[in-house]
């Protein structure tokens, strides 16, 4: 499926965070063989190899839990993910229409629930949960917010929804005057309508989780192999061994940090 098909649109500031995290890898990565290559080789030291396998995955181990364990610290202390996807479902709405008001539709919402800054910064299926829910009380009564409605369902809204007085389609079910006609006709809008609108909310939870994951899986690489760098400028041992760390704790490190941060993650939804 295609980011079209699934109404994912890249904007141009996406475009330059993950150019950012392809470069900084493509840096340390640079640097390691760079090293190597100012050393002769990756020749081993002497000793037995497999006590200096032992090391080099100790090494990346250590370097992918200082990587998964920094990301945590900051994103828990300055609330990095409930900014970052704040301003991406501003921007996933402004895609779809250029008016602030469907942002502060569902702000409003969001707020008079649990507090907007606590309520993005949530995982993303939580926070996807919330606005499903301020869709549905928007879908109560779709008069007080159109914006949010059009710019979920991609669409506009009907004008049997929206102005139900004048055009006499929305009366109550029990209603004697309404005639099974117009009842179907209204049901089947509502549905309809109702689908489209949570479609849209499936699609927002797509886009800023995609890209939420691809940050912090790229950052956790090219921040292990920093943290790599680091160790082993400082460690004592011959230069010709720095390389293989490097290299190891950005290839190796950064995966590992990958399922620290994932063991966090579920270990986080289990506590709430």
């Amino acid at each position: 499926m295609t980011r079209e098909a699934t109404g994912i649109k890249i904007s141009p500031k996406s475009i330059m965070g993950d150019f950012l995290i392809a470069w900084l890898f493509l840096a340390v990565l640079m640097y390691g063989i760079l090293s190597a290559v100012r050393e002769g080789s990756f020749r081993l030291a002497s000793g037995p190899v497999s006590s200096q396998v032992r090391d080099i995955l100790w090494f990346s181990l250590m370097c992918g839990a200082a990587s998964a364990a920094t990301i945590e610290v900051l994103k828990r202390i300055f609330r990095l993910r409930g900014a970052y996807q704040r301003r991406q479902t501003i921007q996933w709405l402004q895609s779809r229409a250029p008016s602030k008001e469907a942002f502060s539709e569902v702000s409003l919402e969001l707020h008079s629930a649990m507090g907007t800054v606590r309520t993005f910064n949530l995982p993303i299926e939580q926070l996807a949960a919330q606005i499903g829910a301020a869709a549905d009380i928007a879908l109560s009564s779709p008069s007080r917010f159109p914006s949010l409605l059009a710019c979920l369902a991609d669409s506009s809204i009907p004008s049997s929804l929206l102005n139900p007085d004048r055009n006499g389609l929305d009366l109550p079910l029990h209603t004697e005057e309404d005639d099974p006609q117009r009842r179907n006709f209204v049901s089947e809008t509502r549905i309809e309508f109702a689908q489209r609108v949570q479609s849209g909310v499936d699609q927002l939870q797509i886009s800023v989780g995609e890209r939420w994951r691809r940050y912090v899986q790229g950052t956790a690489v090219w921040l292990s192999g920093a943290f790599g760098i680091a160790l082993s400028s400082t460690a004592t041992s011959q230069s010709a061994v720095q390389p293989r760390h490097i290299l190891a704790a950005l290839i190796i490190g950064g995966p590992l940090a990958w399922i620290l941060r994932d063991v966090a993650a579920v270990i986080e939804r289990w506590r709430r």
